[in-house]
């Protein structure tokens, strides 16, 4: 019963003016129309992104016409006198918006409710030799804290990272369209956590979010205060693209958690084109040293020298679709002590939806079955699984193993020379799909080389560039 609360709210406005009371002190005043402004793509872009801003909340006054007066940082106003109104702003700050309206009823104004737009540099700099002036737009004034550009980083911005050793002291999250790329040689341009918190490098969480040409070292994750398992000691991928990085010498610390170098568990995640080497479990029983998947992509990847309690290079779980494709997994060690499992590991498939293509597994080491009858089925490639989940050995083609599995499998020698390339007369020479000839033409591997040279595309992060010979006939 509310017949005793009163004829008016705290304002002095009639209580009631809809189909009912509303809550708290203040009734809203129907007579006022309030007006908002929504940005297109969003209320924070980079220079040059185009935005489109669109009124809210004024419809039912039927506007007849419409007067926008946008004013950039300078002080500069534009008027547009459309409904909605796209522009590309250039100067760097805050951009005000005024917005006129005629109706049958009159003219109104409206200002203060019309939220401003944020631009923010369309590229960043980090350098060590930087005079740290915001917004760090140039490699003069760039800064030297990697967490600084990124506070000027919106949809759009590049933040270009000189070479030098670069802190980082808390998870840099891409939450949105931002791109973080090293400037010169990737061996030398080093995002390092040190601080003795734990935390990952780098949490890719956006469709177009993209690291690229950086090395990524000493990054930790342990359980949380919940126990929820950590995940990816390095870099975490829900959304977005690792390409051309070194991912080397992280850990996972946590109690049953997975991925001391990498954690990749969205569909629209993707490694391309990476070196992933000598991460490893801190404590506890993590499993995957090198890559732990449930979905995404794996390209043209070098997988190496990792180490864990179980599943020392890549474990796939899950019901995520993804690809491993061109990878070469090699030399990763698995049942360090205390013990260990069954866990193979080079490379283990338990996931129904993940298909592994021209890639090679070999010259992996499992200490707990080394010297006994198990030790070829669980050093390199395992096909099984864990959680009972259906998977099938159609989604294996040609690939390089120690044991038969799939189809166009090779379990002869690969012949490595130095870094894990092949030689001219690998096995695995020009033995990749066939269907991936035209995938593979205009790419390149994980030594930026082309990717396809001879008659095939090899299997393997490398294609061997010693070319066939050629007959052309006049």
């Amino acid at each position: 019963d509310l017949s005793d609360i009163g004829d008016y709210d705290l304002a002095l406005n009639a209580r009631k003016q809809g189909s009912g009371i509303d809550l708290g002190c203040f009734e809203h005043d129907a007579s006022q129309v309030q007006c908002g402004i929504v940005w297109s793509p969003q209320a924070s872009v980079a220079a040059g992104t185009t935005v489109t801003s669109k009124a809210t909340g004024i419809d039912a006054l039927n506007p007849t016409s419409w007067r926008w007066t946008v004013t950039d940082p300078s002080g500069v106003s534009t008027v547009y006198e459309t409904k909605d109104v796209s522009f590309a702003p250039s100067l760097i700050g805050a951009y005000t918006v005024a917005l006129h309206v005629t109706t049958a009823g009159g003219e109104r104004d409206f200002t203060e409710d019309l939220e401003a737009l944020t631009v923010l540099p369309k590229e960043v700099f980090v350098s060590l030799d930087g005079s740290s002036e915001e917004p760090y737009a140039s490699w003069k004034t760039a800064t030297t804290n990697i967490h600084d550009a990124l506070r000027f980083a919106t949809l759009g911005t590049t933040v270009y990272v000189d070479e030098g050793l670069f802190a980082v002291t808390n998870e840099i999250e891409l939450a949105d369209k931002i791109t973080v790329c090293g400037v010169g040689r990737m061996s030398e341009v080093v995002l390092r956590r040190t601080d003795a918190v734990s935390h990952r490098i780098f949490h890719l969480n956006h469709l177009d979010a993209v690291v690229t040409n950086l090395t990524l070292t000493n990054g930790r994750i342990d359980n949380d205060e919940l126990g929820n398992y950590g995940k990816g000691g390095g870099v975490m991928i829900d959304a977005g693209t690792l390409t051309d990085c070194l991912v080397v010498s992280n850990y996972n610390g946590g109690f049953y958690g997975s991925g001391c170098g990498i954690a990749l568990q969205g569909a629209q995640g993707k490694v391309i084109r990476c070196a992933i080497c000598h991460n490893k479990a801190a404590s506890g029983y993590p499993y995957a040293g090198g890559i732990y998947m449930t979905a995404g992509t794996v390209e043209n990847c070098l997988i190496y020298s990792n180490s864990c309690q179980d599943a020392g290079g890549v474990y796939v779980e899950g019901t995520g679709e993804g690809l491993i494709r061109n990878c070469t997994v090699v030399c990763n060690r698995a049942g360090n002590p205390p013990g260990g499992s069954n866990m193979t590991c080079g490379l283990w498939l338990a996931n129904p939806n993940v298909a592994v293509e021209n890639t090679i597994v070999r010259d992996n080491v499992h200490t707990v079955h080394q010297g006994t009858d198990k030790e070829q089925e669980w050093s390199d490639f395992h096909f099984g699984d864990k959680q009972s989940t259906k998977v099938s050995e159609a989604q294996v083609k040609n690939c390089c193993l120690s044991v038969t599995c799939g189809s166009g499998c090779v379990t002869d020698d690969p012949c490595f020379r130095s870094g894990w390339r092949i030689w001219a007369k690998s096995p695995c020479r020009d033995k990749g799909l066939p269907t991936l000839n035209d995938w593979a033409r205009g790419t390149v591997d994980l030594d930026g080389k082309p990717r396809l040279v001879g008659y095939g595309v090899d299997m393997g992060c490398f294609e061997n560039q010693s070319g066939g010979l050629q007959v052309i006939v006049r």
